[in-house]
C-alpha cells in the first residue's frame, strides 16, 4: 500500500523540525559549557579531571550546585546531589544499601 502524499510531506516537515531542535540543543549545550568554564575555571578543571566526567556532565553539575562554596563538606554535597547511600537496619537486620535519591530533583 503506497504512502499518502500528505503523510509523506508531513513526515518530512517533522524530520526537519527534529533536526532544527537537535541543532538548537547542541547550541544551548555549548553555550552552557562555555559559560560555566568562564565563570569558575578552577571548579571546571577539577570536575573534568574526574575520569568519565565530560564537558556536558561537568557543566550540568556545576550549574546545578551554583557554587562549591555553598557546601561545608562532601557529605552536604552528596546529600544535595541525592547520591548519598542509605542504610536500613534494626538490631538483627541489615538491608542492602542503596542511593537515597533525595536532594535536588534536577
Amino acid at each position: 500500500m503506497p504512502l499518502n502524499y500528505g503523510v509523506h510531506v508531513q513526515g518530512s516537515v517533522y524530520i526537519r523540525q527534529l533536526w532544527s531542535l537537535l541543532d538548537e540543543q547542541d547550541r544551548v549545550r555549548q553555550a552552557l559549557v562555555e559559560t560555566v568554564q568562564q565563570n569558575d575555571p578552577d571548579a571546571w578543571k577539577s570536575t573534568t579531571s574526574v575520569p568519565g566526567i565530560g564537558d556536558t556532565t561537568s557543566a550540568l553539575f556545576l550549574a546545578q550546585i551554583r557554587s562549591i562554596d555553598r557546601f561545608e563538606n562532601v557529605k552536604q554535597l552528596t546529600a544535595f546531589a541525592g547520591i548519598d547511600p542509605t542504610v536500613n537496619q534494626s538490631s538483627q537486620y541489615l538491608a542492602p544499601s542503596h542511593i537515597s535519591k533525595r536532594g535536588s530533583p534536577h
